[in-house]
């Protein structure tokens, strides 16, 4: 379980480091963007999941890291993740905290390079695209990086309870992604 944990940690960090370094990544993210998301971010985690309804829900800490990915791109992804669950003001076990923040991290890192890799770009700074450009260059490729995000959270918590309590992994996926609401997979 700790190696789990470890191995996500690892992973955000990498791709942290390629997102700060290579040209393929972005370069580093703004500070003052990545600050002003991460006090949103902690504010979020205080804030949990706000119900909307039946089966519908919306985690303000997720929005956050979503819109941390054209914003800050991979790198401030990740810290902006990360950087939320390590102040996240409620008591916790050291165990939960460390899962919550590489957990989040590696979702920063995982929907930073979906983005990418789908041609999203870098709104600050960027070349002022047309709406149609808006659309395919940040609005398609920013709905298919939170889709996966929310995908391989649903997987990633699978695999934290598979590691805790031995349950089925594939199950478990469903019923995180049940839980969250089918409100979400049906507006698609």
């Amino acid at each position: 379980m700790d190696l789990y944990i470890l191995l996500l940690g690892v992973l955000a960090t990498a791709v942290c480091w390629w997102g700060w370094t290579r040209a393929g990544g972005a370069g580093p993210p703004d500070p003052v963007v990545v600050l002003a998301l991460a006090v949103l971010g902690v504010a979020g985690v205080a804030l949990r999941e706000r119900d909307l309804g039946p089966h519908l829900g919306v985690s303000v800490a997720m929005v956050v890291l979503a819109a941390a990915l054209p914003l800050a791109g991979p790198s401030g992804a990740v810290l902006v993740g990360g950087v939320s669950y390590a102040l996240d003001p409620r008591r916790t076990r050291w165990r939960t905290r460390f899962f919550n923040v590489a957990m989040t991290g590696f979702l920063g890192a995982a929907g930073g390079l979906v983005y990418l890799a789908l041609g999203g770009v870098r709104v600050q700074g960027a070349d002022p695209v047309d709406p149609p450009g808006l659309l395919l260059r940040v609005g398609l490729p920013l709905l298919l990086a939170y889709a996966a995000m929310t995908g391989l959270n649903a997987v990633a918590i699978a695999l934290m309870s598979h590691f805790m309590k031995g349950t089925a992994v594939p199950g478990m996926v469903a019923r995180v992604l049940r839980s969250w609401g089918g409100a979400t997979c049906r507006t698609w």
